[in-house]
């Protein structure tokens, strides 16, 4: 046969037919839905596959808005109703993605009258189609096509939110009024008591704010939170939602408009020089208002909290107003407005704060005695450094209460740039205060070098080593060395243990007798285990006082993960202790005794997978239990540990024979405190 007449086997796209997204999928998210059609001639039992999420070639279609390629599909068989793994349908996946023309093709084939069941169908969210018409401008004419009203009143999901929720969260002031023509109720809140109104006023949506408060029955209404309306109007960022609703309050609007021009001006200009006479008269009238509002919610967060955090600091200067103690107002850790305004790095709400307030708020202190100058360190923000250290720089030498200096927060925040700013203006300021306090300790005798690699700072460590001449071989007040520090901050990057290795020639005891390989199995950090290798593979047959070596340490703690990442080592499992025994006669689960003595691990359960997680769990699966405890279910998976998340899962019994060899694994691990996976 002429090779040029020759038909190919399969169209090229064919390669994914080996992998877990079905052909028709594959056609689609390639762009060739030509090959569709001839494909579904060679497989017409396949326009319903579904991929691992229950996606279908529907769905994908339409989600892409392929009109022609959805009316194919319908006509080769594929059924609108299949739902996903959340629930969805075609139609509503058409809604989400406000594909109204593919909603159109859809509604043709289902064949829908107001007396469909489908307009009771609902996602596993409890989302029903008025959730997903409440995203589009449709909603009006769906629902008066299709008498919607009936369903209104009683349509929340599993998190009791409204249409109307919907609506005013995503900012569609079209639907909002659709809603509230067709009897949807704006004072019922979701599971939070957050209220329509409250969702509207935070995304800043003036046109659904103005139609929802016209109806909103209590103007003073708290979430279960704490919250009133004034607290989502802060959380929009925009001045002019603030002002807006000032008005819809009912004050004079000419006050208002020049409250808001003021507002307006202190954000321009950086100062606040006081209100007019005639705002003034206005506030006063607010302040009595005033009274009905809470100013924090239920978390101790102050109106002027809120200020800061949603970068409008302008209303600092007015929340003053209506509460005159609000910048002695502190959150849960004792942090004050002005504090606050240090950890975020806002600078104006630090300048507006220095301004307004009758004490000096350079004085201000956490609960733990941390001042402005070492919390603005802490979060790095060099900005409010500058200026602390402007106005006062004797807080340089300020310690909190537990003995840490500036550079000790540095250390932990990991600011290596404000670390080399702080140490150079001490220097040039005052002879030797720099390395006087880079060399200070704390209550517990930990140097800046301890904090930073406690801390997981490995780059600024080697800094501290190299270039302030820190003494890598510092034991704090308990004989804990850099290395114990390092293996409690869990550093992720294996070179900092590497290089801090580099340091020892073995490895240091602190005064309860623990080396830092020793602690670091106690501390669970399985990660750096490996790490220690470089001192040599004796390492791991090191004893304590009683004998006990890393491996049975891990056994008594009845920690998987440790225990599996020395047996990856392959540690010695046959040391015995003072008590003559082996690392296997502490183990408390048959997981752990059998991967000691290398033996193939057992099942203690099963599960099947309910919703897809992770890239190894996928919906249906059934997955083997190795292990669990309180704070663990895991499975292995090519020879690795990995966490089961539960709630996306359901337990399944073992089979006869399985169950029969785990009670008999279970009496030869004596000392298991683990019952049969139930």
């Amino acid at each position: 046969m002429d090779k040029d007449l020759e038909v190919p086997l399969s169209p090229p796209l064919f390669q994914f037919e080996n992998t877990n997204v079905p052909l028709p999928h594959a056609f689609l998210i390639s762009h060739r839905p030509e090959f569709i059609d001839f494909y579904l001639d060679e497989n017409p039992d396949k326009v319903n596959y579904q991929d691992i999420h229950g996606n279908t070639a529907l769905m994908v279609a339409t989600r892409m808005g392929l009109d022609s390629l959805i009316e194919l599909l319908l006509s080769r068989g594929a059924q609108p109703n299949i739902q996903n793994e959340d629930g969805m349908v075609a139609l509503f996946v058409a809604l989400l993605y406000n594909k109204m023309t593919s909603a159109t093709v859809l509604i043709k084939e289902m064949k829908l009258s107001w007396t469909s069941r489908f307009f009771g169908t609902r996602d596993t969210y409890g989302y029903t189609i008025l959730h997903y018409l409440a995203l589009t401008n449709g909603l009006e004419e769906w629902a008066i096509k299709y008498k919607l009203q009936r369903f209104v009143e009683d349509n929340s999901n599993i998190m009791n939110e409204t249409p109307l929720i919907v609506a005013a969260k995503n900012k569609n002031s079209n639907a909002v009024k659709g809603l509230l023509r067709l009897g949807a109720d704006p004072n019922k809140g979701n599971s939070d008591g957050v209220l329509p109104l409250m969702f509207a006023l935070q995304r800043a949506d003036v046109e659904s704010c103005k139609t929802l408060f016209v109806s909103l029955k209590n103007n003073a209404y708290t979430d279960k939170n704490g919250k009133q309306l004034f607290h989502y109007a802060i959380k929009s960022g925009n001045i002019k939602i603030v002002a807006e609703l000032l008005k819809w309050y009912g004050y004079d609007e000419r006050s208002v408009i020049c409250l808001q021009n003021i507002l307006y001006e202190i954000s321009e200009s950086g100062r606040f020089d006081g209100f007019s006479g005639v705002v003034q008269r206005e506030l006063k009238v607010m302040q009595i208002e005033f009274s009905k509002q809470n100013f924090c919610d239920k978390l101790n967060h102050h109106l002027v909290h809120y200020a800061i955090k949603y970068k409008i600091p302008e209303m600092v200067p007015l929340i003053c107003v209506w509460d005159k103690i609000a910048l002695s107002r502190p959150i849960g850790n004792r942090w004050s407005p002005f504090l606050y305004s240090c950890v975020l790095g806002e600078e104006r709400a630090f300048d507006y704060i220095e301004q307004l307030s009758t004490r000096d708020p350079l004085n201000d202190v956490g609960a733990d005695g941390e001042n402005c100058l070492q919390l603005a360190t802490y979060y790095k923000n060099l900005g409010i450094v500058k200026k602390v250290l402007t106005k006062r720089f004797e807080l340089i030498s300020k310690k909190d209460g537990k003995n840490n200096t500036v550079f000790h927060y540095a250390a932990a925040g990991g600011g290596s740039e404000i670390f080399d700013f702080l140490y150079k203006t001490a220097e040039s300021r005052v002879f030797n205060l720099g390395n006087t306090l880079v060399s200070a300790v704390n209550t517990n005798g930990e140097n800046v070098l301890h904090t930073a690699v406690s801390s997981g700072n490995g780059a600024l460590a080697f800094r501290l080593i190299m270039n302030y001449k820190i003494d890598p071989k510092s034991v704090d007040f308990q004989g804990n060395g850099v290395l114990h520090h390092a293996v409690l901050g869990n550093p992720q990057e294996s070179y900092v243990m590497t290089l801090l290795l580099r340091y020892f020639d073995a490895l240091p005891k602190n005064k309860k007798g623990y080396s830092p390989l020793q602690l670091c199995c106690l501390s669970g950090n399985y990660t750096n285990l490996s790490d220690f290798l470089k001192l040599g593979k004796t390492i791991f047959e090191e004893k304590d006082e009683k004998g006990r070596t890393v491996l049975h340490l891990a056994c008594l703690l009845d920690d998987p993960f440790v225990v599996d990442e020395l047996m990856k080592n392959n540690v010695n499992t046959q040391q015995v202790d003072k008590l003559g025994k082996k690392p296997e006669n502490y183990a408390r689960s048959v997981f752990i005794y059998r991967r000691i003595r290398k033996e193939k691990v057992l099942p203690i359960g099963k599960v099947t997978v309910c919703k897809s997680f992770g890239v190894h769990f996928q919906k249906g699966n059934v997955v083997d239990v190795v292990f669990e405890n309180e704070k663990h279910t895991l499975t292995l998976w090519e020879n690795q540990l990995k966490p089961i998340q539960m709630q996306f899962c359901k337990k399944s019994q073992l089979s006869v024979s399985e169950r029969n060899t785990l009670v008999e694994a279970e009496k030869l691990c004596k000392n298991s405190k683990h019952h049969l996976f139930v």
